[in-house]
Order: structure tokens, then sequence, then C-alpha cells
């Protein structure tokens, strides 16, 4: 398992509170959230912390938080600021190739 981090940008702006969900060739998937300033970060010291080697397609999606079977705060739905493309991990055409000592990675959208 290998650490990753890296931002998520938006015409070259911060991108917070995004889900980035990155899927391996194999089916294999791992997400993550940005936080306040654009970053994200899959690292840690336990066996089942980062991600394994490999090359992900990545999509990003707005954060909604369920609680109870409900979006929570989410009346009504969220904005989506960027291209619907970077929605899906098959047409975004963004990827992450994840190996040992790689170097932050910069997720830059584009709006509509």
């Amino acid at each position: 398992m290998l650490p990753v981090s890296g931002t998520v940008t938006l015409d070259g702006q911060p991108l917070p509170g995004v889900n980035i969900m990155m899927i391996r060739e194999d089916g294999m998937s791992v997400m993550a959230k940005t936080d306040s300033t654009g970053s994200f970060s899959k690292a840690g010291t336990g066996p089942t912390d980062g991600i394994p080697e490999g090359t992900y397609k990545v999509g990003v999606n707005v954060f909604m938080e369920i609680v109870d079977g409900e979006v929570a705060g989410a009346t009504p739905a969220p904005k989506i600021l960027f291209d619907p493309k970077y929605m899906s991990a098959d047409t975004s055409g963004l990827t992450i190739t994840v190996s040992e000592g790689m170097t932050p990675v910069e997720l830059s959208l584009t709006k509509r």
C-alpha cells in the first residue's frame, strides 16, 4: 500500500468538498475526499492505509453526506460547477498512476 496525495482544482482554483473515486483496471476502487483547500490524501502506516500500486481512472463527484438514508443538508441538490464528464471515471480523462516515490498529483477540472 502506497501513500497518495494531491489537489483537485477547477480552472486553477482549489475545489473543496468533492469525492474522488479511483478505479483500477481490475475493478479495485478507492475513494478520497478533498478538504477545504482542495487537497486529498490516502496515506498512513496501517496495513489497509494508502492505495495499492497501479493505474487508476478517476471520477470526481460532489460530496453528499448520507444520514439515516437521507442526503444531509442537500435541499436542493448541490450545484455541479464542473463539466459533468468528470463524474465518471470512464469519461473524465483523468488518471493516477500509483507507484513507489510518486509526487503529489494534481487533478485539473474545467467548467462546462
